[in-house]
Order: structure tokens, then sequence, then C-alpha cells
């Protein structure tokens, strides 16, 4: 049964671990590759989250473009129109899917050129209504509301026919991870560990988990009518560390870490090199997946597939003020000053530096 405390536990994980947090550090050091997430600092008080889309063409020129549109589960609703616009641009679009949400959300689109959004004639909501109402139970959609944001599930149309999940499922990720328990020792131990973990962090995203996610949305909600709160909250999603890891000893979160960015990479970049192998594979494609994932999948289309990077444009998931939101001049100082330390980190891969060159803003990883 999940605390309160294991229950926020896990959010924070997976406010880190899925949509926020870049690549774990890889096993050996490997070339750097550029963030696909970056804090700029605009102005005195105007600050912005910028997610990467980037582009790549194949050395010899003899396949298809490939586009990495990094993704992030909350931001505003103007970043989710331009994002929908460039999937919507794509000739073949692989995403990231381990639930049903898009599913759900085609599901929802066929239902409202059917139905209205009034109760029948018997009395009880229409089947849309019962599907949205299921969808304010998940953990995005509380932090989305409590952000003053919108979610990417219910901003982005996945009932385009060119749209392709390349993903596993929950159920995919329980299979290995049961498979590797009967292998023994030491692989057993962080596998065991690592479903205990996978289950509590659906718990979380689901919304349930009685009691404990009560106390938890009334955390969350204290962010609704507190914009400084607020502001801080999305202060520290936008600006991780992007190296960051789960310490050696925790083997079971190390195990499910691997699992979800790197396993899932590869089945996504297997889908990839299918379609470039097939007789006539689209000229467009591109790989909407979550920012974290995106670092590991350059590598591979760089370092194994021979692609080369010729476009980075820079979408802004959300704006920050934290003068106008509240933050006493202490705290907007310590808000500045963790600003300046960031800034340096900022590396682009060095194809970046040569087709596209970062603009002189302040920039934070």
């Amino acid at each position: 049964m999940l605390t309160p405390m294991k229950t926020l536990f896990s959010i924070c994980v997976i406010c880190t671990l899925i949509p926020f947090a870049a690549l774990a550090a890889p096993d050996k050091p490997t070339p750097h590759v550029g963030s696909y997430m970056r804090f700029v600092q605009n102005d005195t008080d105007n600050f912005s989250l910028e997610l990467a889309v980037r582009t790549f063409i194949p050395q010899d020129n003899k396949h298809s473009r490939v586009t990495l549109i990094s993704a992030i589960h909350i931001g505003s609703k103007e970043y989710y129109t331009k994002l929908q616009h460039i999937l919507d641009s794509q000739k073949l679009l692989f995403f990231e899917g381990v639930g049903n949400h898009h599913k759900s959300r085609k599901k929802l689109s066929s239902l409202k050129t059917l139905k209205t959004n009034k109760k029948e004639e018997d009395g009880n909501a229409s089947p849309v209504l019962r599907e949205e109402e299921n969808e304010e139970k998940d953990l995005y959609t509380f932090i989305a509301t409590a952000s003053g944001l919108h979610t990417q599930t219910k901003c982005i149309k996945y009932d385009r026919e060119h749209f392709k999940n390349a993903d596993m499922s929950m159920s995919q990720m329980r299979e290995i991870l049961h498979s590797e328990r009967k292998l023994g020792g030491k692989r057993a131990r962080e596998a065991t560990e690592a479903l205990a973990l996978l289950k509590e962090f659906e718990t979380a995203l689901s919304g349930s988990g009685g009691l404990s996610m009560f106390f938890v949305r009334g955390m969350l909600y204290t962010m609704k009518d507190n914009p400084a709160l607020r502001t801080l909250f999305l202060f520290n999603l936008a600006t991780a560390d992007d190296e960051q890891r789960p310490p050696a000893f925790l083997s079971g979160m190390t195990r499910l870490w691997h699992l979800i960015l790197h396993d899932r990479n590869k089945v996504a970049m297997t889908f990839l090199k299918k379609e470039l192998d097939s007789e006539s594979p689209a000229q467009e494609i591109g790989i909407f997946y979550g920012a974290a994932h995106m670092r590991g999948m350059e590598e591979i289309l760089v370092h194994e597939m021979n692609y080369k990077l010729v476009e980075t444009k820079w979408l802004t998931a959300y704006q920050l003020h934290p003068k106008r939101s509240g933050l006493n001049d202490i705290q907007c100082e310590i808000f500045n000053t963790h600003a300046k330390k960031q800034r340096e980190k900022q590396m682009p891969s060095p194809s970046t530096k040569k087709h596209s060159p970062i603009p002189q803003k302040k920039v934070i990883p």
C-alpha cells in the first residue's frame, strides 16, 4: 500500500524521470550530443523552457529525413498548437505511448463526431463525458491544472492516419522484468525491485491510491492559487540536472530507469530502421518522444546510422515570471543566481554549432 510520502516520491520520480529529465548517463562515456531541453532567460523577469526539434539527413542522401521531436507532458496551449503543426507535417510519425492515452484520445475524437456533451435521455452521462471524467483523474491532469498549464494527451490529436505507436506497453515492460526474475542472482533482485517500483509508478500516474493520493492532490493544488509556489515548482522541473541517474545502491531504480529510457529507445529505433529498410520508406519521418529519450536516439542516428544534423528549432513550452509571481528579492536572486550557474552547462552538439547556432540569450539546459 502506498503511503503519502511514497506516493509523493513516486510522483517526483515520474516528473523527473519520464517527461522532464534528460537521458541518464550511459554505462560507458560517449561523445556529447546537444541537450533537447534548455531554460532561457529572455529578460530580467522573463524565463522560458524550450524543447528542441532536430532534423537529420543521411550522409549519403540516399535515405529519408528524420526529425526528432522532443516532448513534455505539460505545457502551454500555444506550445502544443505549434507542436501539432510539426507533427502533422511529417509523412510518418512514430510516437511514444506506454499507456492507452492515444487510443483514448482517438476514441474521444470519434465519439465527439457522433455525440454531444449533453446527458442522454436516460439521464446517464454520454460516453464522451464518461471518458473525460476518467481522464481528469490522471496525475498529469492534476499537475497541469495546479500549474495553470495543459496536458499533452488532451492537446495533441492522435487520430492522424500517419501516426504510429512505436513503444512498449506496460504489460511488455512487466514481462521483461518477470523474465529477468527467473535468471536468479543480482539481476533477479534488481528486476523484483523494479517491478515493485513500476507498480507504484502506474498507481501514481493513474491518479489512484486512495487516501495517499488525496493528500498528494492537496499538495499539488496548493500551487493553484499560489503563483510563487507554482513558479518555483515549474522552475525546478525545467532546470533538472540533465546528467542525473539513480544512485548505484538503488539497483531496482537503476534497472527501471534503464528500461524506461534505453530499452524503449531501442524499440523506437527498431521501428525506424524497419521503415528505412522497406521498399518504399516515407521520405519524412518524425519520432515524437519525451525529451529524456532524444540524446540517446541522436547518438544512434549519428554514430550508428550515419546521419548528420541539418536543422534545430526551439519551441517554448512555458514561460515563468518570478518577480511578477510574487517571489521576494532574496528568492529572485537565488532564482537568477541558479540560472547563471546553469547557463555555462549548455553544450550543443558539434553539428548544432555548425548548422544552428544558439541565439544570443542566457541559456540553461
